[in-house]
């Protein structure tokens, strides 16, 4: 009979490539829902590190990913402190849609 992982644990499989990444982040203001995790075979646990860029809590930014969400390889976060100014025209919806 198939077993739930524990969503408190870091590896729900033992090919230790994806993570739930709840239990690896260390940030104050990223915060992750249960169940979701992160696909790398190089270093699943380094999500924070290798994805969210430009992450400076200071500014009063959030990431909230919610719960079960799939993260693929490679995927970027790219924090708001760096983002261009609001009157700027860009190639790409830099704002989210209704503000």
């Amino acid at each position: 009979m198939y077993q739930i992982p524990d969503p408190n644990q870091i590896f729900p499989n033992a090919y230790k490539t994806s993570c739930f990444i709840k239990n690896v982040g260390k940030a104050p203001n990223i915060l992750i829902g249960d169940y979701t995790y992160y696909d790398d075979t190089e270093d699943p646990t380094g999500f924070e590190k290798n994805n969210v860029l430009f992450n400076y809590p200071e500014f009063g930014d959030r990431l909230i990913i919610g719960k079960f969400c799939a993260i693929a390889s490679g995927t970027k976060f790219i924090m708001g402190p760096t983002s261009m100014r609001w009157k700027w025209r860009v190639t790409w919806a830099s704002r989210p849609t209704g503000q």
